[in-house]
């Protein structure tokens, strides 16, 4: 299939802006699909009648997965999240993964860093169900966790913070 992707409501590309409007013959494709191309991956959020189909660059792959909380370990009654107890939601799917300004640490102490976060775009997958506290990685080693998902016609919009590996 020959395709053209051109920046969504703009004559150029901006830098961080995920959006493009997809030239292509939308008969045989529907919203939620990939499509590869030489200068890309792209998922489909929408496709209206007689219009460009609003295509999303997917430049990272991602995994979510959900903690299930373990048993106290320990003394105390305390029992945290691990990782190797975690259940495998979504695996190597290719995603749009812009950097998010960071939160700020409530310390306020003068060495503080804010964490980074990133802006998760996702096309809607059939019986996953995205949320809040989810863990994600991706590609370039990098974990977070969900601290906001909303599941939309476009798709899912997270929001993820970084967390420690």
């Amino acid at each position: 299939m020959l395709a053209h992707f051109a920046p969504s409501g703009a004559r150029t590309a901006t830098y961080g802006h995920p959006l493009y409007d997809g030239i292509f013959d939308a008969g045989r494709t529907r919203p939620g699909d990939y499509l590869v191309a030489d200068a890309g991956t792209w998922f489909i959020a929408s496709q209206g009648p007689l219009q460009p189909a609003l295509c999303v660059l997917a430049q990272r792959v991602v995994s979510f997965a959900r903690a299930q909380i373990g048993g106290a370990v320990g003394l105390a009654t305390y029992g945290g999240l691990r990782r190797a107890n975690a259940s495998p939601l979504l695996t190597q799917w290719p995603a749009s993964v812009i950097s998010a300004r960071g939160g700020v640490d409530r310390a306020g102490l003068p060495g503080d860093l804010n964490l980074a976060g990133w802006s998760v775009l996702l096309p809607a997958v059939a019986r996953i169900q995205l949320r809040a506290s989810d863990l994600m990685t991706d590609d370039l080693g990098r974990a977070g966790v969900v601290t906001s998902a909303e599941l939309s016609e476009l798709g899912w919009r997270l929001l993820v913070r970084q967390a420690a590996t």
